[in-house]
């Protein structure tokens, strides 16, 4: 199994116990074939960051690199990557000149909690959301160094209303997505977050356009979206399985050889 998706105290969102030194037992026990860190990263050489994201440059997020190699993650291979920012409109909060300097590229096609930045401001209307989140999917699939779409279609911002918006997405709609995302060799995150927040109905949708996305030939990746070791440490194992088995979906042990 892997985990390809966490965040240390380098990402101002992080809690408190996101320190390498946290991470690395709880990595080490959990016997991982494969685990990268994924900071959120927003480039100096692109314009438009917001305050939040403007001091998590490139500068900042490569001071975890030399650190890596200091901590001992058991028979884990580690890889150094980041969670960079689609704003929309082709803006990727990552210079692709940079992008060598990382292992593995992840990108949101949804973080619609940051309204006016990676959403307007007052976009309320269901069916309008449904089409941004389509158009970022299918956008970010045209950027070359996106190894993967992180938590796709996890209503972020409108978690309120996450029944009603997963529902009303059609099989076509994901299936539009999918077979563009196959096409372009770009992996499908199943983030353990689903596990977290999502409701009982809201998962079962998200079954639904997983199981698509597997039809549609896509790849997948796991990623525990951990801002905090504790977080880490939470046992998802069966939940992950069972997920997975309900999507007839097989997991590679590492997903950067397979």
């Amino acid at each position: 199994m892997h985990d390809i998706h966490i965040h240390t105290s380098l990402s101002s969102c992080a809690d408190p116990g996101s320190e390498l030194s946290d991470y690395a037992p709880a990595i080490k026990e959990a016997n991982l074939s494969a685990v990268g860190f994924a900071n959120h990263l927003w480039d100096s050489a692109i314009p438009g960051a917001s305050d939040w994201y403007r001091p998590q440059n490139i500068e900042h997020v490569m001071q975890l690199k030399n650190q890596l190699k200091n901590y001992d993650f058991g028979s884990a291979k580690v890889y150094f990557g980041c969670e960079t920012e689609y704003i929309g409109n082709g803006v990727v909060g990552l210079h692709p000149d940079n992008a060598g300097l990382f292992d593995y590229i992840l990108v949101p096609p949804n973080h619609f909690h940051m309204a006016g930045f990676t959403r307007p401001e007052n976009l309320t209307a269901l069916p309008d959301v449904r089409q941004l989140m389509i158009e970022h999917f299918l956008e970010i699939c045209d950027i070359d160094f996106a190894f993967g779409l992180v938590h796709p279609f996890v209503p972020l911002g409108y978690e309120d209303q996450g029944q009603e918006l997963l529902h009303g997405f059609k099989d076509e709609d994901f299936e539009k997505c999918f077979k563009y995302a196959a096409k372009k060799d770009k992996r499908i995150e199943i983030n353990l977050c689903i596990f977290r927040h999502l409701d009982r109905v809201q998962l079962k949708e998200y079954k639904r356009l997983m199981t698509i996305a597997r039809i549609c030939g896509c790849k997948f990746f796991s990623g525990s979206d951990s801002h905090c070791a504790d977080v880490f440490r939470q046992d998802t194992g069966k939940l992950l399985n069972d997920f997975i088995t309900d999507c007839g979906i097989v997991l590679p042990d590492n997903p950067f050889t397979n």
